[in-house]
């Protein structure tokens, strides 16, 4: 209720102060606090295969942990049950007696998860090479498993995976996608508002919104984009951002449309004000970029700031017709 309100009161822009009104701000930020990241544990005896499915998945925004064997695994997900997904390797053991102490099977390890009250809701993919695919593409079936994945799978194709394992209505209403949701609304509220045409101060929430817009802060595209919204609104109160949105911009990683709304968000904080070498160079080179927004928008962001003479003499260099 008392995110909702700030909100609400954000949405309705008050021409003047009321009781409490600076509570309105410190809400806001509140909500662009709550934690929404997911945490993904993978369970995988060869350390190339552990290594490279981890990073994958903290370049896509997940809190990602690596074990060894079966049993570290299980362990760890009973002691802290906090795994909102476990990826098990499905050549965890495939020749050892498990009756002996030795690692389970795959199918083994996921009955076991299924059958603890503090790990029951935790969801399983199961990494097996594609030669087992087809077998173990039945622990699917069965809805023991939410899907089957490669050692060798690409980023662009993990992401498509992650985002139907936890695509459900459920998953939709559980407190961590409630928590994106929240971060979101109260982003593009500020979004709405502009310094000089309110009476809240939304330059408070310049580094808050930076946060969230870092890509290992795990939050959903769509969200760290309400973020960049929000902060174009801040405006030059948020040059201290620079920093952050320019990193961002030149990680390759980055979608196409969260680079798009740096691009416009760099422009806006700098309005006015000098470029710093770097960023001017960042957006100088997506001037020449395929995508056509993004190219629009960081011309958009060159035009905001006070260049230089060298640099508006680049620029028209780079982009004169021949």
């Amino acid at each position: 209720m008392r995110y909702a309100a700030a909100i609400a009161l954000a949405q309705l822009n008050p021409a003047t102060d009321f009781p409490n009104s600076g509570q309105v701000i410190t809400n806001l930020i509140d909500c662009l606090g709550e934690s929404g990241q997911r945490v993904v544990l993978v369970v995988e005896k060869d350390r190339n295969h552990r290594n490279r499915i981890v990073g994958l998945l903290r370049e896509l925004g997940y809190m990602a942990f690596g074990v060894e064997s079966g049993r570290d695994g299980l362990i760890r997900s009973k002691t802290f049950p906090s795994q909102d997904l476990v990826i098990v390797s499905s050549e965890l053991n495939t020749e050892g007696d498990p009756a002996r102490g030795e690692d389970p099977l795959e199918f083994e390890f996921i009955d076991e998860l299924k059958r603890d009250f503090r790990t029951r809701h935790t969801k399983v993919m199961v990494l097996a090479p594609d030669a087992r695919h087809q077998v173990m593409q039945q622990l699917v079936d069965e809805g023991r498993a939410v899907d089957v994945i490669d050692p060798d799978v690409d980023r662009a194709t993990l992401a498509d995976k992650l985002t139907r394992a936890f695509g459900s209505d459920a998953d939709q209403r559980d407190e961590k996608s409630r928590s994106d949701k929240i971060c979101a609304r109260a982003a593009l509220a500020i979004a709405g508002l502009k310094p000089g045409h309110t009476r809240i101060d939304i330059t408070q929430a310049a580094q808050p919104l930076a946060a969230n817009v870092k890509r290992d802060a795990g939050r959903p595209d769509d969200v760290r984009v309400a973020c960049l919204e929000g902060l174009a609104a801040v405006g030059p109160a948020g040059r201290g951002t620079l920093e952050v949105l320019t990193r961002e911009f030149t990680d390759s990683i980055n979608s196409v449309e969260v680079r798009r709304a740096l691009a416009k968000a760099m422009g806006e904080v700098c309005k006015g004000q000098p470029m710093p070498e770097d960023s001017f160079r960042a957006l100088l080179a997506a001037c020449g970029d395929e995508d056509r927004e993004l190219h629009t928008n960081a011309g958009y962001a060159l035009g905001k700031a006070k260049l230089t003479g060298a640099q508006a003499l680049e620029v028209f260099r780079a982009q004169r017709l021949e």
